[in-house]
């Protein structure tokens, strides 16, 4: 599953491509139109005439804002990609992979597409984050703003858990961003055990000055 390093690179490639772009046309692949989250008539004929004015990551979603072509009624297109999604920026005239999910057609002669090749990715098109997008407001901190964040912050808010510190890790309440991989990692940085209980940590051992939690 991607996690926070891969979107954000993502999202550094894909933004500067994208963005204040008007998409012109918008299909979905009927084979896969059962990954959004919203009636597939009504996603194709809304999200035409619409500019793209930022991409922008939340945890592991990626998250295309938008608003209509002369400005006004903003709408968020936010997808987890989950185990298999993929995203492609190509030419129109480029052949459509068959894991294709959607394609956003914008200026440029360019198609923006998500690709989904285990049919696990989560497909919001929504007016309100919080409202509409499961867990949302549930999310942590940003995982790579751990370092920024103070010892006695950090201190305080791994207080609030019990689990296990891989669950701990993997837990979007408590840091956004960080899944199975990325959980390895840093307990193998860190010399700690993964089933470990997040009470039985020293003092010493839950700093984010720790090149594991920076």
């Amino acid at each position: 599953m991607p996690e926070l390093p891969e979107l954000e690179a993502l999202r550094i490639r894909i933004a500067p491509r994208v963005e204040g772009k008007l998409i012109t046309a918008a299909t979905v692949n009927p084979k896969k139109a059962h990954l959004l989250r919203y009636p597939v008539d009504d996603f194709a004929l809304e999200l035409p005439a619409r500019r793209i004015t930022s991409l922008t990551r939340r945890g592991k979603h990626m998250v295309f804002a938008t608003e209509l072509g002369g400005g006004g009624s903003p709408r968020w297109l936010v997808i987890n990609p989950m185990l298999g999604g993929r995203f492609q920026v190509a030419p129109g005239d480029s052949p459509v992979p068959a894991t294709e999910v959607f394609t956003l057609r914008i200026e440029g002669k360019l198609e923006l597409r998500y690709l989904d090749f285990r049919d696990m990715g989560r497909i919001y098109w929504v007016a309100d984050c919080s409202k509409e997008v499961p867990a949302w407001d549930g999310q942590g901190p940003e995982a790579d703003s751990v370092a920024s964040m103070g010892l006695d912050v950090f201190r305080k808010r791994l207080r609030r858990f019990r689990d296990e510190l891989k669950d701990l890790l993997r837990n979007q309440e408590f840091l956004a961003g960080i899944g199975n991989a990325y959980s390895d990692e840093i307990l193998w940085e860190a010399r700690l055990l993964p089933l470990r209980r997040r009470a039985s940590l020293k003092p010493q051992e839950a700093s984010p000055a720790k090149p594991s939690a920076a």
